[in-house]
Formats: C-alpha cells, sequence, structure tokens
C-alpha cells in the first residue's frame, strides 16, 4: 500500500475514533492522540515488516556469502592455496630400505611419500622413490645422510 494513502487512513480513522470517543479536552485529550498515532504506527510496522518464509533454507548457500568468505580467507591466509612440490630425496631398488627411511624420516614429524615405478629398460623390478615437500628438505637431508651412512656395506 502507498504511504500516502496508509497516512490518510490512519489519520482518518484516528480522527473517527476520537469524535467517537469525545473525550473531554485539555491534557486527556492530547494523550488520547499520542497513543492514536503511535498505535497506528505500531500497527503499520506490523502490517508492512517482510514476511520471513517459515523455511528458512539451511541448506541453501548464497553465492555472495562463499564469495566473502573466500576473500576473508584469502586476505588472513596469503596469497592463497599452498602450493606443495614435492623433490625426489632418495631412491632405491629395495623396498626395505625405502621403508626404514620413511620411518626415520616420520619419527621427525616430517611427511615423506613413497611412490615406486616399473623399470623401463629391461630392469628387474620396480624403484621405490622417496619425495618430501621442498620446505621439508632441508631439515631432511642430516637424517638422510645419517641414513646412508647407516645402511652403507663393507667393501669385501
Amino acid at each position: 500500500m502507498k504511504l500516502w494513502l496508509r497516512l490518510a487512513l490512519y489519520v482518518g480513522g484516528g480522527g473517527l475514533i476520537i469524535t467517537w470517543i469525545d473525550p473531554p479536552g485539555g491534557f486527556t485529550r492530547s494523550v488520547l492522540i499520542l497513543v492514536v498515532i503511535v498505535g497506528a504506527a505500531y500497527c503499520d510496522l506490523w502490517l508492512s515488516r517482510p514476511r520471513q518464509p517459515k523455511w528458512q533454507g539451511q541448506n541453501v548457500i548464497s553465492l555472495t556469502s562463499v564469495r566473502r568468505s573466500r576473500k576473508r580467507r584469502q586476505a588472513s591466509g596469503g596469497s592463497g592455496r599452498e602450493r606443495r612440490v614435492l623433490q625426489t630425496v632418495y631412491s632405491s631398488g629395495y623396498h626395505q630400505e625405502v621403508d626404514e627411511l620413511l620411518g626415520l624420516l616420520r619419527a621427525e614429524g616430517l611427511n615423506p611419500i613413497m611412490v615406486s615405478q616399473n623399470r623401463s629398460r629391461g630392469g628387474h623390478g620396480p624403484i621405490y622413490d622417496v619425495r618430501l615437500p621442498e620446505k621439508e628438505v632441508a631439515k631432511a637431508k642430516p637424517l638422510i645422510q645419517f641414513f646412508l651412512v647407516k645402511t652403507a656395506k663393507r667393501p669385501s
């Protein structure tokens, strides 16, 4: 409903109510007019406010909220998603050696990954690689050197 029409209805309705009641003049009439105005404003607010649907749609996500949260995460976390580049730090044809090195690196809190691949030219079995993220390579080098010295075979 238009604002001017609502205003006319409330003023006209309030005037009719006050005429019907016919209060005595003075302070009582002023208080009654004020009560009618406040009551009409409250009634107008109650009738014209937008209604919320009963079902709030809890499982529906708007794209604006997703974009806002993504911007907040990128602003607080730096330049976005971390990229993990893996470097091969050890390679062997024996699974037991690679398994020992993996245990040693994991005991120190590193996150090694074992990758196996078949030899391409006439090899006799797979090659096992140990790979680490670039950030962990510097910390792992002394451990790998220790492992190489520990597993070195004596010359015959």
